[in-house]
């Protein structure tokens, strides 16, 4: 075997279907009041604002500058309230769908540890615990936890040719900072060999755009120079493939639709972040951050719920 072949590779597919992976899903808690000490928080300041400028600053300015304070903290006020209502909306509509939900034991667990669990700061040993403790349903498959109230496709015995996701599409959001960074050091290059007469131009305001194009730069380049990677998705699995310098062979980290496997889809805003575990691998994908994002969705979904063999592929090629 390789050096750089995978460990969890699946064998030849079998003729038959397989069983569909569990899918947990899990509602936000609370109904929109989890940030409620955020909301009264920005309120306060800009409240709070408002009336300092109207008592310290007399005349026609300081009450031009309490006016568009207090509309602010009314704007934030109403947008919050709609926020809240929205929400409590959505998990009504959801737990009309599903009531079992709301009292399942394992459901009201995953809730109470929302914050751990959502997004970047999922902590992996924790949903384990929590998956495999009392409240837990042990099964023989692969398991979907879905944390939020996106709607979970059917998909069944669907069969579709490997999709591939480049690093540039991956990175395609990140990437606009590159050309803002450009921006700034021809600028910059411009000052330093005088062709720019001005030298009071403050590049301490683009700080934040400078870090985010540096980093944005080094990343695009080590993940499509220096080790390009690249998403494989077919039926029943996800593959992360990193070509190595010198080598033909890319080093792959499988996720089989399987025992063992653990995907975690968190909505985010409107696209899902999900990560993917099994044993000590783990890999994450920013949907939103992707170009063809709603493409991309749907792939990812065939490729999670699908319960069509998993086709042997390549260990050296993107498409066999």
């Amino acid at each position: 075997m390789p050096a750089d072949a995978d460990t969890n590779a699946p064998p030849a597919a079998p003729a038959a279907t397989r069983p569909p992976p569990q899918v947990i899903r899990v509602p936000p808690p609370g109904g929109g009041t989890e940030k409620v000490w955020t909301t009264i928080g920005i309120v306060f300041a800009f409240g709070t604002g408002a009336v300092l400028v109207f008592a310290l600053l007399p005349g026609r300015p300081g009450q031009l500058v309490g006016l568009v304070l207090l509309g602010i903290t009314v704007f934030l006020l109403v947008a919050m309230r709609r926020q809240a209502a929205a929400q409590r909306a959505r998990l009504a509509r959801f737990f009309g769908a599903e009531p079992t939900l709301e009292t399942d034991p394992l459901v009201c667990q995953l809730r109470s540890q929302w914050g751990s669990l959502s997004g970047p700061k999922l902590r992996p040993d924790k949903l384990r615990a929590i998956l495999d403790g009392p409240a837990g349903r042990p099964v023989e498959t692969a398991r979907i936890v879905c944390l939020g109230t996106m709607p979970v496709p059917q998909i069944g015995d669907l069969r579709f040719e490997p999709y591939i996701i480049t690093a540039t599409q991956m990175l395609y959001r990140k990437l606009f900072f590159i050309p803002i960074l450009g921006i700034v050091a021809v600028i910059w290059w411009l000052q330093f060999t005088g062709l720019i007469a001005a030298r009071h131009f403050n590049f301490g305001g683009f700080s934040y755009i400078i870090a985010m194009g540096v980093g944005a730069l080094i990343t695009w380049v080590w993940k499509t120079g220096i080790r390009p990677t690249y998403v494989r998705m077919a039926p029943g699995i996800v593959q992360v493939m990193e070509y190595r310098m010198g080598r033909g062979k890319p080093a792959i980290r499988s996720y089989p639709l399987e025992a063992g496997t653990l995907a975690v889809v968190s909505e985010h805003s409107k696209w899902p972040i999900v990560t993917l575990l099994r044993g000590d691998q783990k890999d994450v994908l920013p949907i939103g951050q992707m170009r063809r994002r709603e493409e991309v969705t749907e792939h990812l979904w065939r490729a999670l719920l699908s319960t069509a063999p998993i086709p042997r592929l390549s260990d050296g090629e993107l498409i066999e």
